[in-house]
């Protein structure tokens, strides 16, 4: 809310002054009273911090509640917003004591002070003596939503709380406060960037919803036994009636689980800025520079010495993702998943915060090969061009099918190499490199450090021949056709790259022209079911956002959608995954990393090429 008319006494930041809060109790006759004082951080006054959405638009419906509400502050008049107003009568009447308020506690129109401020947040949040979670007023019957969770969190073992949920999602009277859970993790306040650090560094949490108080213990039970159901079921048993859960506020809920207990064991490291900038990036925040700001409380390795709100987005994104590269002298940040990727007309290396992606390096799991050298890395001041070396490896020569074109795109289509050369040589060795390109040699499609079994070369040829004779003379087409109804995605996937080449040969003859003899212990019953979903997961995941690619030289791998011919493979010191680039006007623009079958583990530092220097815009 903007108050520009309310006179605020100066903050004094050499005594690290904050104001703090007063409802003044014995008078509401012309609405709430309040009062605030300055104070030091250092003299241990007991307090509440405060923990809301500013605006939460799942709780206003059009003529339900004004958007505005006026209280009286140290005599004057003073704009808050409808869910801050309604916790402030929450105090009024349960909780007389000093409040810190954000909102109301830091002057909002002084940008000096909201810069130093927002840097003693994490201390703030850390020293109160407790911190009260708003999560709104009573709406969509969240009363019974507070009592299931309750409910929920009473089993002590998984086991009897699963059956429990899942008994009472087949009583129809039990249907309507699952709802109410439902909306209730729908609120705003779940998915905010702020919640990470109010929430961790406090040394003690208490949620409230309306009237009903509800205790971080028994939210993090029914976390714990909600996740075990789903760990064995999915969510299929949520929709079976037609029942969903946020699962972007049950994932904020883990982490910060994990982050609380981190803080309490002491183990401070757990999350760095970059893992918590990672794992916000589906946050909602009203202005995104708060990206940064909001997480510096909690990182130890934070490399911002200063907030400015003078700066723009884009300005603070620059300097803090050239401040952690010259920190770490690491390259990985610039690798980071942000979709748009450069909507702010950044440097290619500096990752757009302010956009969402699954701000994941995918396909560093499980490499390293630029483990044994150092780089220099330097930053011209000024056209921001990052300088660093690198080994150049080859040129894209043939590219796969992408899925995230339009289909009458040209660009999007199979782009059929020039070269026939297989870098592996022989044509077993050929295939394993292409296989295991498909899934990026992981495992797993989530996490993970080990790589693909060889029962996942079989459960290829597998799957490819089913699928084959399943489209019958729809693959061989060589328009795009429709898939058919009820293709899974590696059918598409399938239909759409059969005729991918690499060494002459097309995928779709890779994998049925040859009797390819697999000497390995195969998954029977539901383990096989298992490993093949596994496998699907996997090559859907890591084809997300990326297209096959083969090389002049004959390598294959999976890289950026954007790529086209004539882009360069570099490995550069300092990252974990080989980078595509691509030449523009003598500099380098980057377009995120790629896997390339046989330079994944440091083989590129041993083939005799040069290390040059390179300037990437």
């Amino acid at each position: 809310m903007s108050n520009p008319n309310f006179v605020y006494e100066p903050l004094n930041g050499e005594m690290n002054e904050i104001r703090l809060l007063y409802i003044d109790t014995n008078s509401i006759s012309n609405g709430l009273e309040c009062r605030l004082a300055r104070f030091s951080l250092d003299d241990d006054r007991p307090y509440v911090a405060l923990s809301y959405a500013w605006n939460d638009t799942t709780l206003t419906c059009e003529g339900d509640v004004p958007d505005v509400i006026f209280i009286q502050l140290n005599g004057q008049r003073f704009e808050v917003g409808h869910n801050l107003a309604t916790a402030l009568n929450y105090f009024y009447k349960h909780l007389p004591k000093w409040l810190w308020i954000d909102a109301i506690c830091i002057n909002q129109n002084d940008i000096d002070e909201r810069s130093e401020q927002v840097l003693r947040m994490g201390s703030i949040y850390a020293k109160a003596q407790s911190v009260l979670v708003w999560l709104g007023r009573e709406h969509h019957n969240s009363n019974r939503a507070v009592k299931l969770i309750e409910t929920v969190a009473t089993f002590d073992d998984t086991v009897h709380a699963s059956d429990w949920i899942l008994s009472s999602l087949k009583d129809q009277t039990q249907i309507s406060a699952w709802v109410s859970v439902h909306h209730l993790f729908e609120r705003s306040w779940w998915t905010r960037v702020w919640i990470r650090q109010e929430a961790a560094l406090a040394q003690s949490v208490e949620m409230v919803v309306g009237d009903r108080k509800l205790s971080w213990d028994s939210l993090e039970k029914f976390i714990v036994n909600l996740s075990a159901v789903f760990h064995v079921f999915g969510q299929q048993f949520l929709h079976q009636q037609r029942l969903e859960i946020n699962h972007k506020a049950l994932n904020a809920l883990m982490t910060l689980q994990n982050l609380r207990k981190a803080r309490l064991s002491g183990d401070t490291m757990q999350y760095g800025i970059l893992q918590n900038l990672i794992m916000t990036l589906h946050s909602k925040c009203s202005d995104d520079r708060d990206r940064i700001y909001g997480i510096i409380g909690l990182s130890s390795d934070a490399t911002v010495e200063k907030a400015d709100y003078r700066l723009s987005a884009k300005d603070i994104f620059i300097d803090f993702t050239k401040s952690y590269i010259q920190a770490s002298n690491q390259l990985d940040i610039m690798l980071i998943d942000t979709q748009p990727r450069h909507s702010m007309q950044l440097p290619t290396w500096a990752p757009d915060w302010g956009s969402e992606g699954s701000g994941r390096i995918a396909l560093s799991n499980t490499w390293s090969h630029a483990a044994p050298y150092r780089t220099s890395i330097t930053f011209s001041q000024k056209n921001n061009v990052l300088t660093c070396q690198g080994v150049y490896i080859d040129e894209v020569d043939g590219c796969g099918y992408d899925f995230g074109s339009p289909r009458t795109d040209p660009f999007g289509m199979v782009v059929h190499p020039s070269s026939r050369s297989n870098a592996y040589k022989t044509e077993v060795e050929g295939f394993q490199a292409l296989w295991t390109s498909i899934i990026a040699n992981k495992a797993r499609y989530a996490g993970g450090e080990s790589q693909a079994p060889r029962e996942a070369g079989a459960i290829f040829v597998e799957r490819c021949r089913v699928v084959d004779r399943l489209l019958g003379s729809i693959i061989t087409d060589q328009s795009l056709q429709p898939f058919r109804d009820g293709s899974t995605e590696f059918e598409k996937w399938f239909q759409r790259n059969w005729n991918f080449t690499f060494a002459g040969r097309t995928l779709r003859s890779w994998a049925l022209d040859t009797e390819w003899e697999f000497n390995i212990k195969r998954s029977q019953g539901e383990d096989a079911r298992a490993a093949i979903d596994m496998f699907e997961a996997t090559c859907m995941h890591v084809s997300r956002n990326r297209r096959l690619i083969t090389t002049l030289e004959g390598y294959v791998g999976h890289a950026p959608r954007e790529v086209k011919r004539g882009d360069a493979i570099y490995v550069l010191p300092g990252c974990k995954v080989p980078v595509v680039l691509r030449n523009i006007g003598g500099q380098y623009h980057l377009l995120g990393e790629c896997y390339v079958h046989g330079i994944m583990n440091e083989e590129a530092f041993y083939m005799g090429k040069d290390i040059t220097n390179i300037d990437i815009a």
